[in-house]
């Protein structure tokens, strides 16, 4: 029998004897024992050793005893090597337990169901469930492991359509890529979301719906406002909402927020603890950087001082103490989450507007004909996967010409925008200033009416960037406005937001006249030049003006910079 690693009271082993017996613990006392191992005292006392890592035994043991999440709290040392994790990993994550279910989901099993007989050595469309793919921020990871990746992320989304939402899990995925195999990841990351789609884990460890998405970060300001009062006030003061940023944190695990050896640190704690630990390294971050924070006097100033410096902060013992003293319970949050939830299902019933902010709702995912074909090798199946699964859309574009304007992350939300029979394509350039000169002659003689819908992205000398997704094409021979409503306008400053149209608003969707072009009346309207500019809030997509929320009455000018347009079409 392996010795408690710390020497706590008789209250406290009796706590533990009875968490370690029983499969739903009180909330009160799950609270204090969470409580307990925050205690400093407890902390510091927890050391790694050699034979833990040797042996698989002993690690199960701890685990059982909940010392291996104290253990993994502390941090793996450098000492024991990164490939220590492949062997710890596993365990933290109840691999062994997932391999005794009844119904275990193998590598062996899953993949021959949705690849039939032939595995593809990677896939050409990545389902990003919401979230971001970007293997490039994750200097461990090898082609092999990227390719591996891929296969992973359909494989996921075929087996589990009913949950097209899970914006962490490219990067769970990939992080757990770094140190284990493929057959690993694939039954530690199914385990995962299929256990936080049911609620079946007190630690939540996947969104799996965009309303817990929404609640879960709105719940951080209110945990901020018990733990880091001043920086919540300052917010509070300077306008800003846990969606400019905690959004980016919770959805990626803190990957590429702060540096990789600090978030793989972040993610030994989450892999054992799930998202509470988020909210914790949350705060702590703040805590550590406050003072810097709470000098700054604008929006911008603040959010560019707080993704400066959680780059640059490299102290991941201070940043887990930091977090540690954060008394942010599995059962707070919860609560806290259930009050925002309930919110959410009850908007105020004056709001009518079609505005929806980044990240989107749901973003939806599909598979494309020319994509990889999926077969089923289930018994009496007459259809493929590919044509039972249709209706789902991978909402990752394949950019084969990138824009000067829209970033890659910023053209995925705008992808989830699109509807959804145009997501199955790939964007292809059309017309740029920068290629074919600043002239709506050139423009229409690039843009071929009968290639349609096309996107029209713009960027200001100011730096705003904006633009429209219109149905049909630029027809000069076309008189006056025409269109649809599945045309829409958005912007991407201060932060993505795009504006529908809605039965009974005005129908002034796309202008393609001799000197100037227009969507949404005069939502975008550019000269013959495509230099000069206004954008003024319209009735057609009920829109603000696309250059800000600060524009006074008449400051709706402005001047072109680049413009760019885009098609979504299959036609070559």
């Amino acid at each position: 029998m392996i010795r408690p690693l710390t020497e706590p009271n008789v209250e406290t082993l009796g706590m533990w004897e009875f968490i370690t017996t029983t499969d739903h613990a009180d909330d009160a006392l799950m609270d204090e024992y969470e409580k307990h191992l925050c205690d400093p005292s407890v902390y510091l006392k927890v050391n790694w050793k050699q034979q833990y890592v040797d042996n698989q035994a002993q690690l199960i043991e701890l685990r059982k005893r909940h010392e291996l999440g104290v253990l993994m709290r502390r941090g793996i040392p450098d000492w024991l090597g990164n490939q220590s994790r492949a062997r710890i990993w596993p365990i933290v994550a109840n691999l062994d337990d997932i391999n005794r279910s009844p119904a275990p989901q193998t590598l062996n099993e899953i993949y021959p169901r949705v690849f039939g007989p032939h595995v593809p050595r990677r896939c050409a469309r990545i389902p990003t469930f919401g979230g971001y793919y970007r293997p490039d921020q994750y200097p461990m990871l090898t082609k092999v492991d990227v390719d591996s990746a891929t296969r992973l992320l359909v494989a996921l989304a075929l087996e589990n359509t009913d949950i097209p939402f899970a914006p962490q899990l490219p990067d769970f995925v990939l992080r757990l890529l770094c140190f284990l195999p493929e057959a690993q990841v694939l039954e530690i990351a199914s385990d995962r979301l299929r256990r936080s789609s049911t609620n079946k884990d007190r630690a939540r460890f996947l969104f799996t719906t965009p309303r817990d998405a929404d609640a879960s970060i709105a719940s951080f300001m209110d945990v901020l406002h018990h733990c880091l009062p001043a920086i919540h006030t300052h917010l509070q003061l300077l306008q800003i909402g846990a969606s400019d940023f905690v959004d980016l944190w919770l959805k990626r695990l803190f990957v590429g927020v702060l540096r990789d050896d600090v978030a793989l640190r972040v993610f030994d704690a989450y892999l054992g603890e799930g998202m509470t630990i988020l909210y914790m390294v949350g705060v702590g971050l703040l805590h550590a950087i406050r003072e810097p924070l709470l000098r700054c006097q604008h929006p911008d100033q603040f959010l560019n001082c707080l993704r400066s410096m959680a780059r640059k902060f490299d102290n991941a013992e201070l940043l887990m103490q930091n977090a540690y003293s954060c008394r942010a319970t599995r059962s707070l949050l919860q609560r806290l989450r259930v009050k925002h939830s309930r919110a959410f299902d009850h908007p105020p019933a004056s709001s009518h507007t079609h505005v929806q902010t980044s990240p989107p709702s749901t973003p939806a995912r599909s598979i494309s004909s020319s994509s990889t074909s999926l077969r089923s090798s289930k018994p009496n199946s007459t259809s493929s996967l590919s044509t039972t699964c249709s209706n789902i859309n991978f909402s990752r574009p394949k950019i084969l010409q990138p824009s000067s304007i829209i970033s890659q992350e910023q053209m995925e939300i705008i992808w989830s925008w699109l509807p959804e029979h145009n997501r199955m394509t790939n964007p292809k350039k059309l017309f740029s200033t920068q290629d074919d000169g600043c002239s709506l002659t050139n423009l229409y003689a690039r843009c071929d009416p009968d290639v349609e819908p096309t996107l029209l992205f713009i960027k200001t000398e100011g730096g705003h960037s904006f633009g429209a997704f219109v149905s049909y094409g630029w027809d000069s021979s076309e008189s006056g406005f025409y269109g649809s409503g599945e045309s829409f306008v958005f912007r991407m400053n201060p932060k993505p937001t795009v504006y529908r149209w809605s039965p009974g608003q005005g129908e002034l969707f796309q202008c393609a006249g001799k000197d100037h072009i227009a969507v949404g009346g005069s939502a975008i309207w550019l000269d013959d030049e495509l230099w000069s500019g206004r954008s003024e809030p319209g009735n057609t997509f009920n829109n603000q003006c696309l250059l800000g929320d600060d524009r006074k009455i008449g400051q709706y000018a402005f001047q072109c910079v680049t413009l760019e347009v885009y098609t979504v079409s299959d036609e070559d």
